[in-house]
């Protein structure tokens, strides 16, 4: 089993981005470098270290936390970092080198106070991204663009939940 360290802050997340069905790793440290970790057994007893899916590359600043969703056939991970800013990339099987591609400028327009990470999924037949933030505050965003995306904060969407 190879041991999962990071240097400073770690951010874990689970990603299933190889073999349908089966939840791997995903962390971040507190530089911004992203590892992946295969979990054959399915128990996360042996974690073996995948070095080409993110090819030890900075992807979103400093403390950044991982998100990884699959919307129909497609596969995206949000990053967020510590100055709350939010960065989508999609996984592309056929692209060399490293398999993920920023979607610049996708996300504009969302600021989060601090600390932040995203999960993107759809709701009523649009994307939808949910926020965890630094102070504590959850928030959703749905994206109503027709031609680009148009995010809209839905203010009153986790009304009632207590964090």
């Amino acid at each position: 089993m190879t041991p999962v360290r990071t240097k400073t802050v770690a951010s874990p997340a689970f990603a299933s981005l190889f073999e349908k069905g089966r939840v791997d790793f995903v962390v971040a440290d507190g530089d911004g470098m992203i590892t992946y970790y295969e979990n054959p057994k399915g128990d996360f007893s042996s974690l073996r270290k995948k070095e080409a899916v993110y090819n030890s590359r900075l992807f979103a600043g400093p403390v950044c936390a991982p998100t990884v969703s699959c919307i129909g056939d497609r596969t995206y991970m949000v990053v967020g970092n510590m100055d709350g800013m939010l960065r989508l990339f999609e996984k592309d099987d056929a692209a060399p080198g490293v398999p993920w591609t920023e979607r610049k400028g996708y996300m504009g327009g969302i600021r989060v106070e601090g600390f932040s990470r995203g999960f993107l999924t759809v709701w009523e037949g649009k994307e939808l991204l949910i926020t965890g933030q630094g102070s504590g505050k959850i928030r959703a965003f749905l994206n109503t663009g027709v031609k680009g995306p148009d995010w809209k904060e839905q203010h009153n969407f986790f009304q009632g939940v207590k964090v």
